[in-house]
């Protein structure tokens, strides 16, 4: 179990109802809808493969932003990894990526914030701040550093309904 599913378990042990978009597995929905397709007329183009996975990542928005809609917050949490050095030219190493700033999540925010729902966020990484963007989108709070933190204010103030 990763930290971000061990917070989830924390929020639903609170009585928070919690919706995870990371537990949809778009890649394993589309293999099986290929493996259906494939099966019933035989082959399956490279181009309807593609088709079938746009769709199901609409589908997936959607389903997003309609959970957000029917929901009193959102709450999302930026993990404090370090990502390794990732281009190497003629001896040159750009510099490490700290924390990829989902656009989905991001998103998310910005859909909760525009529905007037309050947005809270865990900002883990310690070394950089978060962009005046995702800061403006979490209200009431600008953001936690921690998770305790972020559980805490949530227990004294936003009980579950």
């Amino acid at each position: 179990m990763n930290n971000a599913q061990k917070m989830i378990r924390k929020l639903r042990s609170m009585g928070y109802v919690v919706f995870d978009p990371a537990s949809i597995d778009d890649a394993k929905h589309v293999g099986e809808l290929h493996e259906k397709l494939r099966s019933k007329t035989g082959t399956i183009t490279e181009r309807e493969l593609f088709r079938i996975a746009e769709v199901v990542g609409d589908h997936t928005v959607d389903l997003d932003y309609r959970l957000i809609e029917q929901s009193n917050m959102v709450v999302v949490r930026y993990p404090s990894v370090e990502y390794k050095k990732f281009i190497e030219e003629k001896d040159k190493v750009a510099p490490a990526i700290y924390v990829p700033l989902s656009a989905g999540v991001i998103c998310e925010m910005v859909w909760g914030h525009n529905k007037g729902k309050k947005v809270f966020a865990a900002w883990l990484p310690k070394n950089i701040k978060p962009s005046p963007f995702f800061r403006y989108h979490c209200k009431p709070q600008p953001f936690f550093t921690s998770e305790d933190d972020l559980l805490s204010y949530l227990r004294k103030n936003e009980p579950p309904q």
